[in-house]
């Protein structure tokens, strides 16, 4: 009897990690292809005639935690500069991307986090689910000729922003019992005990036309 409830649960738990790892890595992958795609544009943001402002905003800048209400964690976020098809028309927008809390909460009552896009005039929008970390450092060529990596308070000029430097850290929505995870972010490792499964990433993007 015993041996068939170890079985029970041995099954139930590679059924809820399978399901746990499947979710991390297809949000990784999707916030993989979507930092990459609009952070590498954004050093040559060219837009159709007319669509540009007369005095651009920079193509890439850190977000301050005073440019809107929406940034309670300790997370880094980004302005990009982009050209998009954006109310029928090619635009020049300004581009926020930032962890907030999305008003759902987890089996124990835990708010669950996310990766935001918000248009300066506009709504911001839910894009990566179970985001809860995110480190930017940029990328200046040094006078030897090697690219160093800096916070955005150490950049002293964003036109020089050569490349981008981005561990993000994604956790499980539902949690699977009697499970720890151990996890390696931003040149730390840590483990953690709260029952829900995590995975980082981290990726450097060449912006465009700077290199």
């Amino acid at each position: 009897m015993s041996g068939l409830v170890m079985c029970k649960l041995t099954l139930t738990f590679n059924s809820q990690w399978q399901n746990a790892l499947s979710f991390m890595q297809e949000q990784g992958r999707f916030m993989t292809r979507l930092l990459t795609d609009r952070i590498h544009h954004a050093g040559d943001a060219h837009c159709e005639h007319g669509a540009m402002p007369t005095n651009p905003v920079l193509a890439i800048n850190a977000l301050s935690a005073n440019t809107h209400p929406f940034t309670p964690y300790e997370a880094d976020g980004m302005i990009i500069g982009e050209c998009l098809h954006y109310q029928a028309r090619e635009q020049f927008i300004r581009m926020q991307y930032f962890i907030d809390d999305t008003g759902r909460k987890d089996d124990r009552g835990d708010p669950i986090l996310a990766l935001y896009q918000k248009p300066f005039q506009g709504p911001r929008e839910e894009w990566v689910t179970g985001v809860v970390a995110l480190k930017i450092r940029y990328g200046l060529l040094s006078r030897q000729g090697t690219l160093e990596y800096v916070s955005s308070n150490a950049v002293p000029n964003w036109q020089q922003v050569r490349s981008v430097s981005i561990w993000w850290l994604i956790k499980t929505i539902d949690r699977i019992p009697s499970f720890s995870d151990s996890f390696y972010f931003d040149g730390e490792r840590k483990t953690v005990h709260d029952h829900h499964g995590y995975r980082s990433w981290h990726v450097f993007i060449a912006l465009r036309e700077r290199t």
